[in-house]
């Protein structure tokens, strides 16, 4: 069973970004949830309230990733994602996005506190932190590193799993965005059998 908040909608062909994390808001309803619960507005900044900068910068950072992620999806006419091109047409700003779209019903994208469920679908699972992805037994090591710059990411190709920094500003910057947006493309390309990573030097 998911454990988290974000697109509970399971839909046929349909891509969903999953993040995973070790930790989740201390705060009630989310300390104890038991099950894969959408946001609705106002939640996300009713959690920075409450919680602190951590969970800005947490959110923040998701927000600027999948905003990029569907703006180079566009750029380069992969069509076979509508759903996310679609939304990318609602929103103005990585912020709007936030605050209407994200981690909400029909997204396309989830924040788990749970080990992966890996299976043959589409998704993409990105663990964040490497202790948490050691934890969960994946470890940055070759052949699974990405040649980058900071061995900052590794694949697991057939688990459609990528390990990356956590989502902070120093750890996850814009660049390091980019490169992760690269990767998750890689994925969905159709020919991603036959590709090999080389993101060189960001």
């Amino acid at each position: 069973m998911l454990i988290g908040l974000g697109d509970d909608q399971v839909m046929p062909n349909k891509v969903c970004i999953n993040v995973y994390m070790a930790n989740r808001p201390p705060m009630p309803p989310y300390d104890l949830l038991s099950d894969l619960q959408p946001m609705s507005g106002g939640e996300i900044n009713a959690i920075g309230q409450h919680t602190g900068n951590h969970w800005r910068k947490v959110f923040n950072v998701y927000a600027k990733l999948m905003f990029e992620f569907m703006q180079t999806l566009q750029g380069r006419g992969m069509n076979t994602l509508a759903h996310f091109c679609e939304m990318l047409s609602e929103h103005k700003s990585w912020q709007h996005y936030r605050d209407h779209q994200l981690l909400q019903s029909q997204s396309g994208c989830r924040l788990l506190f749970g080990a992966p469920l890996l299976g043959s679908g589409d998704d993409i699972h990105i663990i964040m932190g490497k202790g948490y992805a050691q934890q969960l037994g994946f470890d940055y090591e070759p052949p699974y590193l990405v040649n980058h710059e900071h061995q900052d990411f590794a694949l697991y190709r057939e688990q459609r799993v990528i390990l990356c920094p956590y989502f902070d500003y120093r750890q996850l910057s814009n660049i390091k965005i980019s490169a992760l947006v690269d990767i998750m493309l890689d994925l969905l390309d159709n020919n991603v059998g036959k590709q090999q990573i080389n993101l060189g030097k960001q």
